[in-house]
């Protein structure tokens, strides 16, 4: 796409002469050039206040093999004013004119044919006027909106113009209107390339005074990382390249190469809610500020860094709540950064950390004992890894009886195969999740084992099963392991195969766990499979939970922390609802603003049990 160029002044209007009291264009006077790193000397000659900048602008394109498209030009209530005569030089008969602004563009085309095909547009501005900060704002913002409007409808992408900004000319609010009307066309991707400065008199020099665009961009860029958690803004001004491995970027100092790629890590965590590694992220930027703040502020730092060492202290304060705590206990970090993030608006990622951090914060601060938390921990699985954010959201009296009881059977089927496989000793084990029952069936058994073996050594298969039946508790055992471990087979044709101590082991380690409770002669274990919908129907399973003494128990109000996993378990049903549901198939749509409100309830439910961080 061809690159378009577009200029805006401020004119300024023709004076008239001391003696005669015409409008009378002033001698022309050399000037020399500082738009960027080299020095030109004379580079233009210009006589009234804009043509200096403006035919140095159309000379350097020149040299490119550009031009300028559109020159802007913000023109006062005198520059508008109809019928006016102006002489070229002093004691010439002045000539007439529509107005100043037909004079201003027939003048400079005449005297730089680098303008023959520029387009002249021009933008009202009126001065003097009692409400001149209205008009400010009114002009600045109509002024972007013409110039968008004119490059769309001559097919012009605005990310494809530059801007070339005069500040000379004009009232003294003229370069605010200027800045404003430049800061709206670059939020929209048109570019800045030059913003100039002429200063008249003994030097008359044209100078570039970029630095001080960029340095609103710094501004911005600081803003936005305080604001949203972006480092974007901040990488642009720096002329920052993210690498994985930390390489590039010589023109940086050590210190802030080290920040810039930290800040780009929380980033990218923050906004994907990358919830494992918020915590090493943290503790890397808050290293990094310190040992960045420190250099900035050591005075060895260029002028660039150190005019960020003045956003950075505010970007450390604003990130102290939760930097602070980014070293130490991590169940105190939790919480702040959801307290945080909520404060600082960012809805989802409060409401992702609320979800995934807030169980482990109120376990680990002593919210509900757990009285069999080796248990609990064996219930996580891929899906669900946190036995914490399980047992708050989920567990009821039925369901973790029912999942006590099948992995107490479930460790009896693991001890009966490595009993097969010749580990008697495993029985002497200490393992309280193996149920006694199990254990007093198998140490029967391996006591029997010598008295099998003589049913075994005996030929006559009648004379095998009077034998066992002669051993009433034995007999039992053995019919119990046919009936649900060989369940297609008999007791005869066990015995007729000369069943051992290996095979009765092998086979209750088999057992399929629906059965395991009537193998063992247990009661099976009832499980509701209904769950809670309403958080209402949450709290009275919590409730129930905390009334079990085998599962939990609570020193704080009991009423206060079933509010509290009530209020934890609507959160998550939200989240997971948001990240979730298929089109069209949420449960109804809720605002941002509703889970904001969820949010701060359930911080100021734990604060007010005792729980959270105090506030500062």
């Amino acid at each position: 796409m061809k690159k378009i160029n577009i200029m805006i002044v401020f004119y300024s209007a023709i004076q008239p002469d001391r003696d005669t009291k015409e409008l009378t264009v002033k001698p022309p006077a050399a000037y020399d050039c500082r738009l960027d790193d080299r020095f030109r000397a004379q580079y233009v000659n210009g006589r009234f206040t804009q043509e200096a900048p403006v035919y140095a602008v159309a000379k350097m394109l020149r040299e490119q093999g550009e031009s300028i498209d559109y020159l802007y030009g913000f023109a006062t209530t005198d520059e508008r004013r109809a019928n006016v005569r102006i002489a070229m030089r002093a004691n010439e008969e002045p000539v007439p004119f529509a107005d100043q602004r037909a004079f201003f563009r027939e003048a400079m085309r005449e005297t730089c044919a680098d303008l023959a095909r520029t387009e002249f547009r021009f933008l009202d501005f009126d001065y003097p006027i009692e409400t001149l900060d209205e008009e400010c704002n009114r002009r600045a913002v109509e002024a972007a909106m013409r110039i968008k409007q004119d490059m769309k409808a001559d097919g012009h992408d605005w990310a494809d113009c530059s801007l070339y900004i005069d500040l000379t000319g004009g009232p003294r609010a003229a370069d605010m209107v200027l800045s404003h009307v430049m800061q709206l066309l670059m939020h929209d991707g048109m570019q800045l390339e030059k913003m100039i400065y002429v200063d008249y008199g003994k030097r008359n020099c044209l100078y570039g005074i970029d630095s001080l665009v960029h340095l609103s961009r710094l501004i911005a860029g600081a803003d936005a990382f305080v604001r949203y958690g972006s480092s974007l803004m901040l990488e642009r001004y720096f002329g920052y390249v993210h690498h994985a491995d930390e390489s590039g970027n010589e023109h940086l100092s050590v210190p802030l190469r080290k920040l810039l790629f930290v800040m780009h890590q929380y980033s990218d965590v923050m906004q994907i809610c990358q919830v494992s590694e918020i915590q090493n992220v943290l503790l890397g930027l808050k290293h990094a500020i310190e040992a960045c703040s420190a250099y900035v502020h050591s005075g060895n730092a260029p002028v660039k860094e150190r005019a960020f060492g003045l956003v950075l202290d505010t970007v450390r304060r604003e990130y102290e709540a939760i930097l602070k705590y980014a070293e130490g206990d991590d169940a105190t970090l939790y919480y702040q950064m959801i307290d945080w993030c909520e404060t600082k608006g960012f809805t989802q990622q409060a409401m992702t950390l609320c979800v995934e951090w807030m169980p482990a914060y109120l376990m680990d601060k002593g919210f509900c004992e757990v009285q069999n938390r080796a248990f609990c921990e064996t219930q996580v699985t891929a899906i669900k890894p946190d036995w914490r954010k399980n047992f708050l959201r989920e567990c009821t009296v039925s369901q973790y009886h029912a999942d006590f009881q099948q992995q107490r059977l479930a460790k009896a089927s693991e001890l009966a195969q490595r009993i097969a496989q010749g580990d008697e000793q495993a029985l002497d084990a200490n393992d309280p999740a193996v149920p006694q029952e199990a254990k007093a069936m198998f140490r029967f058994l391996l006591e029997q084992g010598s008295y099998l073996e003589e049913i075994q050594a005996e030929s006559q298969e009648s004379q095998r099963i009077a034998m066992l039946k002669n051993k009433k508790q034995l007999n039992e055992w053995i019919r119990r392991v046919q009936q649900f471990a060989f369940p297609n087979g008999n007791l005869s044709d066990m015995l007729r195969n000369k069943l051992d101590r290996k095979d009765l082991f092998e086979g209750i380690a088999r057992i399929k766990k629906e059965k395991r409770p009537y193998f063992y002669q247990m009661k099976k274990a009832k499980m509701d499979d209904s769950k809670a919908s309403t958080r209402e129907a949450r709290e009275r399973e919590f409730a129930a939970v905390l009334q079990d003494v085998q599962i939990a128990h609570t020193a704080y109000p009991k009423e206060k922390v079933v509010k509290i996993a009530g209020a934890y378990w609507a959160i998550a049903r939200i989240r997971n609802g948001v990240n979730h549901a298929a089109q069209g198939k949420a449960e109804g749509k809720i605002a941002r603003a509703d889970v904001d409100r969820m949010i701060c309830d359930l911080l100021e439910q734990v604060r007010a049990l005792g729980l959270g961080e105090a506030k500062p």
